[in-house]
């Protein structure tokens, strides 16, 4: 199981390393959709093994400790006080 974990972080790096060498170097690419789907490739890749090993990082470390249970008992107001200012700090963005 730990193997598993580091070898999906480990190649989440390795994705995310080769996408922004991809994404700085676009001159090295013969045509725009060789590039696009190059590019396109690697930050699906990075993102599916940084998932893969976020869940296995959560199933590894399951153990409820303080600051969890406070989190998980106050998530619904966090979410209450968070949700205007989505809506409220865009509009006073806006011109």
């Amino acid at each position: 199981m730990m193997v598993r974990l580091w070898l999906n972080v480990g190649l989440g790096y390795g994705f995310a390393i080769a996408y922004l060498l991809v994404l700085f170097h676009p001159e090295v690419f013969s045509s725009p959709a060789v590039y696009f789907v190059t590019a396109m490739v690697m930050s699906v890749g990075c993102m599916w093994t940084f998932i893969a090993g976020l869940i296995e990082l959560g199933i590894r470390y399951n153990t409820p400790t303080t600051f969890n249970t406070v989190l998980a008992q106050a998530s619904y107001w966090i979410y209450m006080v968070h949700l205007p200012l989505t809506i409220w700090i865009p509009y006073a963005l806006v011109d």
